[in-house]
């Protein structure tokens, strides 16, 4: 069984291994299950996972336990004080399995990657990335409110040639109020109601009564 049995243990830092053979995957699987589980109550000051994003060679997909992995991560979540979670699971399924009874005390910053925030394939489905990506940052606000100590969350694009990235930052001062921003290779407009499940989150944060700061920005091809 894998077990982290180190009770001073700070930080993780875990490049699984890629998944080569569909034979051996199984087997994989039940050893990451093990060790995530093992995270719970250890209290990390940071833990960050790094996946292998190379989109050529072929490799087992995680199809099959992307659900269950993503619930032990989100789980583990609530115990970390900095999160960095590249390529393994994808944010739109780590928000939708966090219930409204959860709470994250102790979480400052969050960094995670999505298939939403990758360039449209065409104009065709511009408009309907453009709702399903409003609704991934939609819940992310819905969610971050139950996060009292964050500073920062980061969401990025999950192909790494790809630029596209979601960042909201606290209030830091009286005169820097808090802020979500959109920068990427293809226009997004943040809809109303993403900015109004983000302001309650800065206004959590009392150095500031300024309202909340919208950036959007069209970055080169």
């Amino acid at each position: 069984m894998v077990e982290l049995a180190l009770p001073n243990l700070r930080e993780l830092y875990w490049e699984p291994q890629r998944r080569l053979h569909l034979s051996y995957a199984k087997r994989q699987d039940d050893l990451e299950m093990q060790l995530l589980r093992s995270l719970v109550g250890k209290k990390l000051d940071k833990l960050e996972i790094l996946e292998d994003a190379n989109q050529v060679d072929p490799i087992p997909s995680r199809d099959h336990n992307v659900h269950q992995l993503t619930e032990e991560l989100v789980i583990a979540s609530r115990d970390v004080k900095h999160m960095f979670l590249f390529f393994m699971v994808d944010a739109r399924v780590f928000f939708e399995i966090c219930r409204p009874e959860w709470n994250w005390e102790r979480l400052e910053s969050l960094q995670l990657t999505s298939s939403l925030l990758d360039p449209p394939s065409d104009t065709n489905s511009m408009l309907q990335r453009a709702d399903y990506t409003n609704n991934m940052l939609e819940r992310a606000g819905t969610v971050a409110r139950k996060m009292p100590k964050l500073q920062s969350m980061m969401l990025r694009s999950a192909v790494r040639e790809n630029a596209g990235v979601f960042q909201y930052r606290a209030p830091a001062a009286w005169d820097r109020p808090g802020m979500i921003a959109w920068r990427a290779s293809w226009p997004l407009e943040i809809e109303r109601r993403v900015v109004d499940a983000w302001t309650p989150v800065a206004a959590q944060r009392e150095v500031c009564r300024q309202p909340l700061k919208v950036c959007c920005r069209v970055l080169p091809w």
